[in-house]
């Protein structure tokens, strides 16, 4: 199952640093390890990285398949990998930067993939894999220039924004594909229980969001952005988060969520 789910992939806070952004944002402080990731923002083949808040997310978009990448040091000390497949379940693995190169693996799980993504300094980039006795890995190229932005996905999630704060939880469900699903817990959700998840907080407050980046493969596109959340009666449980979302082409053109998740913005929480 590791070796199906490792294939699947490749197919589909201390003293800060400032980051140089690429498109046009404000330049945020994320630790000195994250500001070490610069090397790898930005769009290699099937592959992008976008940092948005305090992580880094990284989305490849494959035939019709994805996977999303997000890399931060919100909960611990270290850097942390949270990857998905297709919408499927979270892994977290731990990790640390070197030149050009950052590695994880989970620590609870002998035997269980080591990934690492690493850079030859040539515009290259490599995605490893390595399982038991075997090794998968994929390489992207650089793309120059960059890939450009995908105006209607990001009018669609701004839709989706304003959608919900109308609407609530049913703006937030007409948003998603039937069989759309977002992580709570690092598990996927969809249907009721998804409406199960997001209704009580909706109901509570506001969920404000917008996108700072986006990119499209034919059908299939990423939008990726920041969240705030504004409660009604308690202040107190405000906060901020961002997010990547997987946008899913229908047949009448219209966009439909496929996929969401997201992670705090520990340095603007209350």
């Amino acid at each position: 199952m590791r070796r199906l789910v490792a294939i699947a992939l490749l197919a589909g806070c201390g003293s800060g640093s400032p980051v140089a952004d690429m498109h046009g944002l404000t330049p945020r402080t994320v630790s000195a390890e994250m500001a070490s990731l610069g090397w790898l923002e930005g769009d290699w083949d099937r592959m992008h990285w976008r940092f948005a808040g305090d992580s880094l997310y990284g989305v490849t978009l494959d035939g019709g398949a994805f996977s999303t990448m997000i890399i931060d040091d919100v909960n611990a000390k270290e850097l942390h990998l949270y990857w998905s497949t297709g919408g499927g379940e979270q892994v977290d693995m731990a990790g640390a930067a070197g030149n050009n190169v950052v590695s994880f693996h989970d620590r609870n799980a002998p035997g269980s993939p080591a990934v690492s993504l690493r850079s030859n300094h040539t515009n290259e980039l490599e995605l490893r894999v390595d399982i038991a006795d075997a090794i998968v890995s994929d390489r992207f190229k650089r793309r120059t220039p960059p890939a450009e932005n995908a105006p209607e996905l990001e009018t669609a999630d701004r839709t989706f924004s304003a959608q919900v704060g109308t609407r609530g939880i049913d703006g937030w469900m007409e948003a998603f594909e039937p069989t759309g699903t977002m992580l709570s817990k690092g598990k996927p959700v969809s249907g009721t229980a998804m409406r199960d998840v997001m209704k009580p907080l909706l109901d509570t407050g506001t969920l404000r969001w917008a996108p700072i980046a986006s990119g499209v493969a034919d059908t299939i596109g990423f939008t990726v952005g920041t969240a705030k959340f504004e409660a009604k009666d308690a202040p107190k449980d405000n906060w901020q988060s961002s997010y990547v979302t997987i946008w899913a082409k229908q047949t009448d053109g219209s966009w439909k969520v496929r996929f969401d998740t997201g992670r705090p913005i520990v340095k603007n929480t209350k």
